[in-house]
């Protein structure tokens, strides 16, 4: 489908789109590669003390802002057949944010608390109720999984890139639950597989949607 020049808006969109696929490809190698490594059947303290978190978190927190810049440009691929699309944008825009800040609490504030003061975070845990912290992460996540499903079906329904990306997105958010609940650990990296994959792949078409100058 033909689409109107993004003028000076192309160098960025390109660039988002490298981000995207970047952000992709880091989520899919972070998942397959560390997640099996995080302790199993382990209390929360060794948990957060292990190496392999300490690796994950901030290769997380980079591949939801490498996602997130990727997201603007998507955006603004889109943005002239947008009407009220673009609520999906400003929703997984914010769900980025928040699920950004929230790789970075939990590699700061949780883990030093795991290191300095176990006993004050397992407290925590075991006062049974929905703390702050959790209702924090809670909602960050539902707003970045329901922001990136939202965006899914509008870059799809828009047909501006390939169909390919958007519905391999949509496959992996909802293959994440499905197959984490019923293989457990390995059913969770296949899900993310398939995510990081979309994310990939909508990066790809969109860098590919703009010329090289």
């Amino acid at each position: 489908m033909t689409r109107p020049s993004l003028g000076a808006a192309e160098p960025f969109v390109r660039f988002a789109g490298s981000s995207l696929l970047a952000g992709g490809v880091l989520a899919a190698l972070l998942n397959l590669v560390l997640t099996p490594l995080l302790p199993t059947d382990a209390d929360s303290i060794t948990v957060a003390t292990s190496t392999a978190l300490g690796i994950r978190l901030p290769l997380a927190a980079a591949s939801v802002a490498l996602t997130t810049v990727g997201c603007v440009g998507l955006y603004l691929a889109h943005a002239h057949r947008l009407r009220y699309g673009a609520l999906a944008f400003l929703l997984a825009g914010v769900g980025g944010l928040m699920a950004f800040c929230v790789e970075c609490v939990q590699f700061t504030l949780i883990r030093d608390l795991a290191f300095q003061a176990p006993e004050t975070l397992e407290r925590l845990q075991e006062a049974g109720e929905l703390g702050r912290y959790d209702l924090g992460f809670a909602i960050a996540v539902a707003t970045f999984a329901v922001g990136w499903i939202a965006v899914a079906i509008v870059v799809w329904r828009a047909g501006v890139l390939s169909r390919r990306g958007p519905l391999t997105l949509l496959a992996g958010v909802l293959l994440m639950p499905v197959l984490g609940g019923l293989i457990g650990v390995w059913g969770a990296v296949a899900g993310n597989l398939v995510l990081g994959g979309g994310w990939a792949l909508l990066g790809s078409d969109l860098r590919r949607s703009i010329p090289s100058s």
